[in-house]
């Protein structure tokens, strides 16, 4: 059945991949599982928030993981393949298997920065503000097809405590999306940072992480200056 959309080496290759990444991760998070069923990117294990308007994550240990993908997981709720999840959709539960090809971290809860890369400008004026900050990111999920496109992942420093009324920080010309900036539309709205989603879309061929997680390193100060400033609507650039 997973297999309909999917010719099996590129699977094996792709399942290679992501199982071998496992050993990059840290246990001192938790860690939700996505699936390939629904063709949204918005794919988690989960079940119906008490508001229904989102998909609570189930929360996995490392080991879960090792245990859990690429196997049927039970899930609970009923999915509309054509409306994203954070759509105006109210969603049902329901009961049904999954088959797990992918996961990622959650944010929520945890002292992490994950600054979500997507375009040239993004990344060049990121740079402007700090030259350095890809190259001493000790852990990062890379686009080996695409080198403007990544997510570099950080600590907050010690005590420092985002406002939750931003999800962007200003660079220059660009915005640049930071998840763990605690923002939601719902109140159970959950941040999560994917890592790998399926194998129906080929750009996750081209993903690969860099470093360990248990060797993340703080944020630079210029980003958490940036926040605070945009936080309070100091910077306008």
């Amino acid at each position: 059945m997973y297999f309909q959309k999917t010719d099996i080496k590129k699977f094996n290759i792709y399942q290679e991949k992501v199982l071998s990444s496992l050993d990059k991760l840290s246990s001192d998070y938790k860690y939700f599982l996505a699936d390939n069923v629904n063709d949204s990117k918005f794919t988690f294990i989960g079940r119906v928030s008490d508001d229904l308007n989102y998909i609570n994550p189930l929360r996995y240990s490392k080991n879960e993981l090792k245990e859990y993908l690429f196997t049927e997981v039970e899930t609970y709720y009923i999915r509309n393949p054509k409306e994203a999840i954070f759509s105006k959709t109210i969603f049902k539960e329901d009961s049904f298997l999954s088959f797990t090809t992918g996961y990622g971290v959650i944010i929520t809860g945890s002292d992490l920065l994950v600054l979500d890369i997507d375009t040239i400008g993004e990344h060049n004026q990121l740079l402007e503000l700090n030259p350095n900050i890809i190259e001493t990111c000790k852990f990062k999920r890379i686009n080996t097809h695409n080198p403007y496109k990544m997510h570099l992942y950080f600590k907050k420093p010690i005590g420092f405590e985002t406002s939750g009324t931003i999800r962007r920080i200003k660079l220059n010309k660009e915005k640049l999306w930071i998840c763990g900036l605690n923002k939601k539309k719902f109140p159970s709205e959950v941040d999560t940072a994917h890592l790998f989603r399926n194998e129906r879309y080929e750009y996750e061929y081209e993903y690969e992480l860099v470093g360990h997680m248990d060797d993340i390193n703080e944020c630079p100060s210029e980003i958490i200056d940036r926040i605070i400033e945009c936080q309070n609507n100091v910077y306008q650039p």
